[in-house]
């Protein structure tokens, strides 16, 4: 038998009194913190095991003092996502070559950080890492007579982002990029991205767009992509679309003749709810702003009439390209990089990204 003194039996029967009334929870407790009693419990009535504010609340004298929910309680404290129509803020903004024309962003070396790609008046694209404050060049790829056309994304499943042009395609390989022919594709006209995560490039010639993807194992580089549906059923299905048409095909979408000048346009599901928005440069006179508008506010040509949900502030010059992805400085935020041509004459070239707010 196992034989116990009398002060073991009550240290013993003491430590079981505190586990039991610790168990159990204290309506005092709810009400002096103005809290409801899920607040520090596991089982949202209260009672029973303690969560980690339960156990700081009890390891400090049963008060709150020198609580931090975010040491304490982690992911848990995190703030709700925010949803409904999108807006955003400027986070920061580098100065890249002046001979800059387009910009892209995307992981084109497969570290999981993405690189700000920047075309200049000679097709020669060069790759920047932007995670310090200014950009440093760590590639580039002379690109051609089409490089104008170049688009950049996950088009390889399983590989990391490439470049490709009307005619060639590019990847890293090792320390260097390396260059496959396309002879069968003659124009590119923009990216898209579903929300399954597939990347696929297109051409757009008025009637079903032609889906591309690429496939670096095989001896068929150029592939068929996912079929594309009509944009006004793209909620839910499209993450985001990029597209590079002139006025007039802009025009017959719905586009007001202010957001025709720059000839871009981007679809996009900025909060990943299944909504698909319009983002366009817009020029009225002297000011330059950036537009996102509602597909149903977009199409006034049927009916509806065109409206900002949200506008950027006064650019600082003219809008030259924008890009939508991840920021490099941080991979939990999204946004719009907007290259433009600023300063004296117009001859600066500086990209602003503004972060999803």
């Amino acid at each position: 038998m196992l034989n116990l003194s009398r002060s073991a039996i009550a240290v013993f029967s003491g430590s079981l009194l505190v586990l039991a009334t610790a168990s159990q929870a204290k309506p005092e407790y709810a009400r002096k913190e103005k809290k409801v009693c899920g607040y520090c419990h596991v089982n949202p009535n209260g009672g029973g095991a303690r969560n980690p504010r339960g156990v700081f609340y009890g390891m400090h004298n049963h008060t709150f003092e020198g609580y931090d929910e975010a040491k304490v309680m982690g992911t848990a404290a995190e703030p709700k996502k925010k949803t409904g129509d999108p807006a955003f803020k400027s986070a920061w903004k580098v100065e890249v070559p002046a001979t800059a024309k387009r910009i892209a962003i995307a992981d084109v070396t497969g570290d999981k950080t993405p690189r700000l790609l920047v075309l200049d008046d000679h097709n020669r694209l060069t790759i920047h890492s932007v995670t310090g404050a200014a950009p440093k060049e760590d590639a580039s790829i002379e690109l051609g007579d089409k490089g104008e056309k170049f688009v950049a994304g996950g088009f390889a499943k399983g590989k990391p982002a490439v470049i490709v042009v009307p005619g060639a395609v590019y990847y890293k390989d090792g320390d260097t990029y390396k260059k496959k022919v396309l002879a069968d594709l003659s124009d590119v006209t923009g990216t898209v991205r579903f929300t399954d995560g597939t990347d696929t490039f297109f051409f757009f010639g008025g009637g079903q767009p032609d889906v591309y993807a690429i496939d670096l194992t095989g001896d068929k580089t150029l592939t068929a992509g996912r079929e594309m549906v009509d944009p006004a059923s793209g909620g839910g299905v499209y993450s985001s679309l990029v597209a590079r048409l002139p006025g007039e095909m802009l025009a017959g979408i719905g586009v007001p003749a202010e957001g025709q000048k720059t000839g871009i346009i981007g679809l996009f599901d900025p909060r990943a709810e299944g909504k698909l928005y319009a983002w366009v440069p817009w020029v009225d006179k002297e000011d330059i702003t950036l537009k996102v508008t509602g597909m149903d506010m977009l199409a006034h040509g049927n009916g509806g009439e065109f409206k900002s949900l949200w506008s950027s502030p006064k650019l600082a010059g003219k809008v030259l390209d924008v890009a939508f992805g991840t920021d490099p400085r941080n991979p939990k935020q999204t946004g719009l990089f907007i290259l433009m041509a600023t300063g004296e004459g117009g001859k600066g070239r500086t990209v602003e990204f503004f972060a999803l707010d």
